[in-house]
């Protein structure tokens, strides 16, 4: 059970010995099997011994592929799903999905938009066909898009509550600029308001088909079968033109955005990191877990020199180091929870801490490395997450590696390699992107200039 293999991994990591790939459940060192239709569409499909699957259709399609004008529409199209096909209407849906014992579900991404079902092993043709009458059928009504435009709206009245949210979402902004990937996932208020029925067919046009789509399962499964059926349910669609969303290019600035209500500072501090596609990205994973999380409310905290320092000093009451890559770019960095006159100390901190850990030994090495081994096998329990990775990896790098293959590029990772690696977000001479949410107008964050002042003192320590 996965528990197990948790419990032999941790063992290991604290005698600091390497997580061997025996400790690799069949599953995570399955091979996917691809097949590709006459339209371009994939079709991919891991065998696992479970009596239930996930099946999901991928589409190459998110708000990072949208303008301006039409910012949002993909969100609001993923929302207008399940309303109703020219077979079955809402309710059908719902009562086929509840008699059947599964599960469906629906999210968009900045470079996604996916579409799932969590099925019994016997009614995955059946899942397989409804997907298909959802992705090309759907009727989009009049009443069903004015029901969604104040259920979205609602639901952006949320996320600005979640201060997460808020900060990352001008992130975004910041980072990328005029950039596909600064737009926001649910749009403005004024492209809710305005989106029709024929911006979502123009979309619906353009991105759902043929050599977008990756329809991936997971589970109990016969590939040829799986084949078969996706040929029978998606074999007309157009095969479509191929393109490219717009580049996104990394610059630096500073934003504060005032809350009243907030007693403390919601702080992100942003590099450009590397994406899928780069091999850099394995590295900076690691980095992101040898720098740790922390949050003086939990009982235990991970352990490292930041998450001691931080508890240390009360520099933050929590903290997160993150690594988010997208296809072409990532951004790397530290989203904390500050004290308002501790800003200046964390940022020194987390200079620190990164500088500390380019001096890591090898020894020190392979322990992370047990520990982000961990990690990624406690992110992949399940059928669900499996299939997205699966899909994910075949849409923005091309090809599949299984967990086997990933532990192999880690193994691999040397005390000089990591450190190469983990220099590049540094090398471009310039500040970080930082993000402050909470507090009055009043409240001046460190100018610019004194995070690009720490950077380029952490670049002189490094000798780059």
């Amino acid at each position: 059970t996965m528990i197990r293999h948790i419990l032999a991994a941790t063992r290991n990591v604290n005698k600091g010995q390497i997580f061997s790939q025996s400790h690799i459940p069949k599953r995570w060192s399955s091979t996917a099997q691809v097949s590709q239709l006459p339209n371009g569409m994939r079709v991919a499909t891991m065998k696992t011994n479970d009596l239930t699957a996930t099946v999901g259709i991928y589409v190459d399609g998110g708000s990072s592929f949208e303008n301006t004008l039409n910012n949002g529409t993909a969100h609001f199209l993923e929302h207008l799903a399940f309303k109703g096909t020219q077979k079955r209407d809402r309710q059908d849906i719902e009562l086929e999905v509840e008699n059947k014992g599964a599960s469906l579900n629906a999210y968009t991404s900045r470079e996604q938009t996916v579409y799932y079902a969590q099925v019994f092993q016997k009614d995955l043709p059946w899942g397989i066909e409804l997907l298909s009458d959802i992705i090309q059928n759907s009727l989009f009504t009049k009443n069903s898009i004015e029901d969604e435009r104040g259920t979205i709206l609602r639901e952006m009245e949320e996320v600005g509550k979640q201060e997460i949210e808020v900060v990352f979402d001008h992130v975004h902004s910041l980072c990328y600029k005029d950039g596909s990937l600064a737009h926001t996932i649910l749009g403005p208020v004024e492209n809710i308001n305005s989106i029709s029925r024929n911006d979502i067919l123009d979309y619906v046009k353009k991105y759902y088909i043929g050599n977008r789509l990756v329809l991936g399962v997971a589970g109990g499964l016969d590939h040829n079968q799986v084949v078969e059926e996706t040929a029978r349910h998606f074999g007309n669609l157009p095969k479509g033109e191929t393109f490219l969303k717009p580049e996104s290019l990394f610059s630096s600035d500073i934003l504060h955005i005032p809350n009243d209500s907030k007693t403390e500072l919601y702080l992100a501090i942003v590099f450009e990191g590397a994406g899928w596609d780069s091999k850099d990205n394995t590295s900076l994973m690691l980095l992101q877990s040898l720098l740790g999380s922390y949050d003086r409310l939990a009982v235990t905290q991970q352990s490292s020199d930041l998450v001691r320092s931080v508890a240390e000093t009360g520099a933050a009451h929590k903290f997160t180091s993150f690594n988010t890559a997208y296809q072409k770019t990532g951004l790397i960095g530290l989203y904390a929870v500050v004290p308002f006159d501790k800003v200046e100390e964390l940022t020194r901190l987390y200079m620190d801490a990164w500088l500390k850990v380019m001096s890591i030994s090898a020894q020190e090495l392979e322990i992370g490395k047990a520990k982000f081994k961990l990690a990624l096998l406690q992110s992949l329990d399940g059928l669900t997450p499996l299939c997205e990775d699966m899909a994910r990896q075949l849409q923005f790098v091309g090809q599949y590696r299984n967990l086997q293959q990933i532990f192999r590029s880690i193994d691999e990772i040397s005390v000089d390699s990591f450190r190469l690696d983990c220099l590049k977000p540094l090398r471009k001479k310039i500040a970080p992107v930082v993000v402050g949410y909470g507090g009055p107008e009043s409240f001046r964050l460190p100018p610019l200039q004194f995070f690009k002042d720490a950077t380029d003192a952490l670049r002189d320590q490094l000798k780059i």
